[in-house]
Parts: structure tokens; sequence; C-alpha cells
């Protein structure tokens, strides 16, 4: 997940060594895999469409902050904690600095939108001079 100048960007996916796209594949076949509904030949099993949407946010998010990715570790350098430093595509995408369990992700309180009161409706009052 890269965000920025499409320069930038460019030069990303040019030195990661993986070609010259962004390769949407492993995280499509993440879905299928993890969601039933997804992996069938009709779509007859997901009767509402929020359900399915809100598994996915789901299963994505999960992908992201909570796996590590084996493309995305690194050999560790100290001689502590392992041969490999792994990676989350959210730690590496700098949104986070460690994997995080899924615990921790569903106790995570996210801020609510700020609020906007209701569109009037109706016909403007009359103003009485």
């Amino acid at each position: 997940m890269l965000r920025g100048q499409s320069e930038e960007i460019e030069y990303q996916i040019g030195a990661s060594g993986g070609g010259y796209t962004i390769n949407t594949k492993r995280l499509n076949a993440t879905f299928r895999q993890r969601l039933a509904v997804l992996a069938r030949r009709t779509r007859k099993a997901a009767h509402k469409q929020e359900q399915v949407e809100r598994a996915m946010w789901l299963i994505g998010t999960v992908y992201n902050f909570c796996q590590p990715n084996l493309t995305l570790r690194r050999p560790n350098w100290h001689s502590q904690g392992g041969k490999w430093v792994e990676f989350s595509p959210a730690i590496a995408s700098g949104l986070t600095n460690q994997v995080w369990s899924i615990e921790e992700l569903l106790w995570y309180k996210v801020a609510p939108l700020p609020y906007e009161p209701p569109k009037k409706r109706g016909r403007p009052p009359k103003i009485k001079s």
C-alpha cells in the first residue's frame, strides 16, 4: 500500500523487484479462501450485501494489521529474536509499528465521524415584513 506522488509510487514498485504493477491477486485469493460466499459460483447465499461487505472489511483489516506477510519479512541482523523480522502490510505502509492481535484490533476505538445536522426539508418559511 503506497500513498504519495505518482513518481514515488512508481519508484517503490520498481524497487520492490516484483514487477511494475500493483498485484492484488494475493488479497483477492485471501478473500475467496476466507469468505465462502465469494468462492461459490453464484452469489445466492449472500442474501444481504451489507453482511458480505462487513465480512470483507473484517477479513481485509485482519489481513493488513494482524498477519505478517512472508514477502515483507527482512533478515534480522540482531542476534535476538529469531532469524527474521516480520512485517504486516500495515507496518510496511507506515500505519502502525507492530503486528496487532485480533483482540487488539476488535477493541480498538475508532473516532466517530463529525456530526452533521440533518438538512432542512420542505418549503422555506415565509418572511413577514
